[in-house]
């Protein structure tokens, strides 16, 4: 008689994955039914290598494995914005008489995807941005809180005093060099 243990296999008697940690991306707003990645486990089991996979209860629903093929899909639709980053076990049983089990880490990365459109902070920029396009003169933005737009309005100012100023000193060079 072979030395097997009381499962039937060879060390390692119990599922194994190949790594302990597995890592995917997901773009948010992917349709439920995505399918995400496929676990496989091997069991060294002889004549009885049958494998059924699930997902520990942390994942609450979000996400879901065939117990036979150990296709991993998301059930819902993700938000980045909400969640980025989702981590959870994945549980192979081998079909064995006394059940052995194995597991590995699965991590999803949900990737970014522009779906928000910029809104105004406030109705103080929406004014600033009415009286740029209605007058000539400059609006004090010294009390508007701190948004990149503000920030590039400023900035393309300055780099528009510069460039005038460059300018003048360049008519200047050649103005002082005519005469």
């Amino acid at each position: 008689m072979l030395p097997y243990d009381e499962n039937g296999g060879r060390p390692p008697p119990h599922p194994e994955f190949k790594k302990s940690v597995y890592e995917a991306d997901l773009p948010e707003n992917s349709s439920p039914g995505a399918p995400i990645l496929q676990l496989k486990a091997a069991d060294a089991d002889v004549g009885n290598a049958e494998i059924a996979y699930s997902l520990d209860s942390s994942v609450n629903g979000i996400f879901s494995i065939d117990a036979d093929s150990g296709d991993i899909r998301v059930n819902t639709i993700l938000d980045r914005e909400l969640t980025e980053r989702y981590e959870f076990k994945v549980i192979a049983k081998d079909k064995g008489i006394n059940t052995l089990q194995g597991s590995a880490t699965v991590v999803v990365l949900v990737a970014d995807k522009n779906d928000n459109e910029p809104k105004f902070i406030s109705q103080r920029v929406t004014q600033l941005l009415l009286s740029l396009n209605m007058s000539s003169s400059r609006p004090d933005i010294s009390s508007l809180p701190a948004t990149p737009l503000i920030a590039a309005y400023v900035i393309c100012n300055c780099l528009y005093f510069l460039l005038l100023l460059l300018l003048f000193f360049c008519y200047m060079r050649t103005t002082l060099c005519v005469v």
